[in-house]
C-alpha cells in the first residue's frame, strides 16, 4: 500500500505537470497616455535680431503648451487629439485668442506636438491669471485625464518705458526713461551654451539709465530680463 507522503508527491507532480502544459499567454501592451504640459507667457515679449543691425522689437506673446503621448501603439501612425480650453481666471478672447476648442496632431514621427495660443497685450494691470487645457478625444483608445494648464504674467519681463538694444550678438542693454527715484534695478541675461545655461547681470543703475550686460564669447542665445536689485 502506497503511504501518504507517497500520494501527495504523485499529487503534486501532476499538477506541476498540467501547468507546464498549459499555453504561454504574452503580456498585453501598456495602454497609451496622452498628457497636456505647462505653458508660460508674458502678455508681450522683447526679442533682438542675432545677425547686424541686431534690431530689438516687441511683440505679443505666444504660450506654448506640449501635448504628449507615452507608449503610443505599433506601427506608429498619426495621432489627432482635441483640446478644449477653461477659463480659471483668465477670459477668452480679453486675455488670449484663438479657438477654445480643436484638434492638434501629433505626427508618427515624434512623440509630441505644440498647441498655441496667441496671448492679449491689454495695458491693464493685473494680477497672473491662468486657463487648463483638457483632452477631450483622440484617434487611438488611451487615458486623456491629464489636464494641462498655462500662466499669463502680466505686461513683459522688461517695463514699457525700458527700450532694449543690441550692440552684438551677445550684448545687450536696457535704456528706462521712467523708473521710480531711488529705484536700483539692472539688466541680466539668461545665457545658453553647450555646458549650459547661466545668468549674467549687468550694471547696477539708480532711478532712471542705461544698464548693460555681455553673455560673452562661445554663447550663443540669451534672455534679457529686468531685474530689480
Amino acid at each position: 500500500m502506497r503511504t501518504l507522503r507517497t500520494l501527495l508527491t504523485a499529487g503534486v507532480a501532476a499538477a506541476l505537470g498540467t501547468l507546464t502544459m498549459l499555453p504561454m499567454t504574452a503580456a498585453a501592451a501598456p495602454r497609451p497616455v496622452l498628457t497636456a504640459g505647462v505653458g508660460f507667457s508674458h502678455e508681450y515679449v522683447n526679442t533682438c535680431q542675432s545677425t547686424a543691425p541686431y534690431t530689438c522689437t516687441v511683440a505679443d506673446g505666444l504660450l506654448q503648451i506640449t501635448i504628449q503621448v507615452r507608449d503610443r501603439p505599433t506601427p506608429a501612425a498619426p495621432i489627432t487629439v482635441g483640446y478644449q480650453i477653461v477659463d480659471v481666471t483668465t477670459t477668452a478672447g480679453a486675455d488670449y485668442t484663438g479657438p477654445t476648442s480643436g484638434t492638434v496632431t501629433i505626427p508618427a514621427t515624434a512623440n509630441y506636438t505644440f498647441l498655441y495660443v496667441p496671448v492679449v497685450r491689454d495695458s491693464v494691470a493685473e494680477t497672473s491669471e491662468r486657463f487648463d487645457v483638457r483632452l477631450t478625444s483622440s484617434s487611438i483608445s488611451a487615458d486623456r485625464s491629464d489636464i494641462g494648464w498655462a500662466y499669463i504674467y502680466d505686461g513683459g519681463r522688461i517695463p514699457p518705458d525700458c527700450v532694449e538694444t543690441a550692440a552684438s550678438e551677445t550684448q545687450r542693454a536696457l535704456t528706462c526713461s521712467a523708473r521710480p527715484a531711488g529705484q536700483q534695478w539692472r539688466i541680466s541675461l539668461d545665457c545658453q551654451r553647450w555646458t549650459g545655461p547661466d545668468t549674467i547681470y549687468g550694471t547696477l543703475v539708480t532711478g532712471n539709465g542705461r544698464s548693460e550686460a555681455d553673455c560673452g564669447t562661445g554663447w550663443d542665445a540669451y534672455t534679457a530680463w529686468f531685474t530689480l536689485a
